[in-house]
This record gives structure tokens, sequence and C-alpha cells, in this order.
């Protein structure tokens, strides 16, 4: 279900789905335990807190909220 939020603060919060989409998306192409990959998936993390105009860090945090959701 999809996040509502409604009045002023609207704009001001990135679209959590998206976000989550982007971290899903970072860890499937650069899942590598070897250096390479963990340089480019610091970097698209940080990309895509640029792009969606987050905290840094935000796009690593969802990703990693969502491994220890899945772990129970």
């Amino acid at each position: 279900m999809p996040l509502e939020v409604r009045g002023d603060c609207a704009a001001e919060i990135p679209p959590l789905t998206d976000m989550t989409i982007a971290a899903d998306t970072i860890q499937r192409f650069a899942s590598g335990a070897n250096p390479v990959a963990a340089v480019a998936r610091r970097c698209a993390y940080r990309l895509c807190d640029f792009g969606f105009g987050a905290t840094t860090g935000t796009t690593q945090r969802i990703y990693e909220l969502r491994q220890q959701g899945d772990r129970g």
C-alpha cells in the first residue's frame, strides 16, 4: 500500500516506493563482495540520494531496513 502524504510537507518527502525500487536495483546489479562492486554500490546509492533530494545515506538505509525485515 503506497504511503499517502497530505498537506505542505508532501512535496518534501521523497517518493519512498521509487527509492525502494532503486535500492533493490542497485543491489541486484552490484551485489558482489569485491571492492569494485562495493564502490559501485556506494556511488549508486549517493546518486539516488541526490536524484531524489534525500539526505545522504537514505537509499542505503532503506535497503538495509528491507534486508532486516526479510530476515525477521
